[in-house]
Formats: C-alpha cells, sequence, structure tokens
C-alpha cells in the first residue's frame, strides 16, 4: 500500500487541475476591472495563502509559482487526451489575456496516509471577459466523464501490479463562491485487503477580472468543511484588499 507522503502522481493531477485559468459569475463582458493590470503580478502574490492564514498547526510550503504550462495531456489516453485537447483551447484564447499570476501550495502531516494539501493560484487578465469564458468552458467538462475518467487513468498509471482503484463523485464539502464550479472525488486505492481514501476537491470561481482555483487534497477525514470553508474565505479575504480604490 502507499506510504504517508504525497504521490508524485497527485501533484501531477493537482497541477493539471489548477492550471484551469478559474473564474465565476455572469458573462463577464461588461464587469469592471477591481483588480489593476499594470499591478497583476503583485496583486496575485498578495493574495496567496501563509501557513498562518490556514486552520491548525503543522503546515508547511511546497510550492511557490509551479505552473503546469504544458500542453501535452497529462497520461496518454482518450479521456487525457480530450481534456487536454479542451484545456489547450481554452488557453490560446485567454493566455495573452493575463497580466499576472501566482500559486502556493501548502501541506501538513496529520499521521494520515496522505498529507492534506491546500493549493491556492490567482491568475489577473487585463479584462473579465476571457476568464468568464474560461468557466463556462470548464463548466463543461469539470467532474464530466472524461475529467474522471482522466483523474482515474493518472493514477493507475502509478500503481504497481495487484492495487485497485475505484473512482466516484462526491459532494464538496463547501460552496464555492459566486456562480463558480466545484468537483469533489473520492479516489478508494485497495490492496491486501486494505483500503485507503484519497479526497480531492477543486474550486474554481471569479472575482471580475481575477480567476481563483483551490484545490484541497488528503484523506476524507482531513479535507473537512472547516478546512475548506475556512480556505475560501481567506482568498477571497485576501484578494478583496488588493481592489483598486
Amino acid at each position: 500500500m502507499a506510504v504517508r507522503a504525497r504521490p508524485a502522481i497527485l501533484a501531477a493531477i493537482v497541477a493539471f487541475l489548477v492550471a484551469l485559468p478559474a473564474c465565476g459569475g455572469d458573462d463577464g463582458t461588461a464587469a469592471p476591472n477591481l483588480f489593476d493590470p499594470a499591478r497583476a503580478d503583485e496583486i496575485a502574490h498578495a493574495a496567496m495563502l501563509t501557513v498562518d492564514d490556514l486552520p491548525g498547526s503543522g503546515w508547511k510550503v511546497e510550492s511557490e509559482d509551479k505552473f503546469d504550462d504544458e500542453s501535452a495531456p497529462p497520461a496518454d489516453t482518450t479521456a487525457c487526451r480530450a481534456i487536454a485537447a479542451r484545456r489547450e483551447a481554452i488557453r490560446k484564447k485567454t493566455d495573452p489575456s493575463r497580466s499576472g499570476r501566482a500559486q502556493r501550495e501548502m501541506a501538513a502531516d496529520r499521521g494520515d496516509i496522505f498529507p492534506v494539501s491546500v493549493e491556492v493560484q490567482v491568475n489577473i487578465f487585463d479584462s473579465a471577459a476571457p476568464v468568464s469564458e474560461s468557466l463556462a468552458a470548464a463548466k463543461g467538462y469539470l467532474g464530466g466523464a472524461d475529467f474522471k475518467e482522466c483523474f482515474q487513468d493518472l493514477l493507475e498509471a502509478s500503481l504497481s501490479e495487484g492495487v485497485e482503484l475505484a473512482s466516484r463523485t462526491v459532494t464538496s464539502s463547501s460552496t464555492v463562491p459566486g456562480d463558480g464550479a466545484a468537483v469533489a472525488i473520492d479516489l478508494a486505492i485497495r490492496a491486501k485487503g486494505t483500503e485507503e481514501v484519497l479526497r480531492l476537491e477543486t474550486y474554481i470561481w471569479r472575482s471580475a477580472n481575477a480567476g481563483l482555483t483551490v484545490t484541497i487534497t488528503g484523506t476524507p477525514e482531513s479535507v473537512t468543511k472547516e478546512l475548506t470553508a475556512a480556505v475560501l474565505a481567506k482568498v477571497e479575504e485576501r484578494l478583496k484588499a488588493q481592489e483598486t480604490k
């Protein structure tokens, strides 16, 4: 069975997810810019959570500004190729409008087989329209059949012989802000008569010309409503403090 460490394949999955330019709300075409594109990198980094923002203790920064800009599918399967193609189409439309971005992942070892991990990414665009366009496209496949199959394909590729997988979509622990999108998946990993469950929850939404993504992973017992609600609220609070006055 697995060891008490974050599997490398999980890191690849999370990177694949958070590469989506996150957003929420209506079509965004008439929405004002609340965040100055000239200060985009500064604003995005100011919105990053710190270990002191998270409930509990033992949090450590695992990665900083680590972006997945690869266009190739994360696994050479039908589902992953379909997801990669749709994601790349979104990025070709929206990347030229992105003015700045930031990413940070923090993790804590709670003594479970999987540590609990919180990853935040903020993208600032030159207007709200490209952010909303990306959400409309992402909603079309986030949590859909291809998405779920690709998630399982990625994990199956990393497992040794005799290990079985079973995944199911579950209800996210918290409500995504605005009119964003959320997906939660439980993955049961079975071997030698034992079973361990890994939960992944991703939330994407928009605040004017800023797109936000939060991905939280760990055991179902560690990915709690208390944690997810605190993370979402703090990200919103930090970003709001950067609005143009």
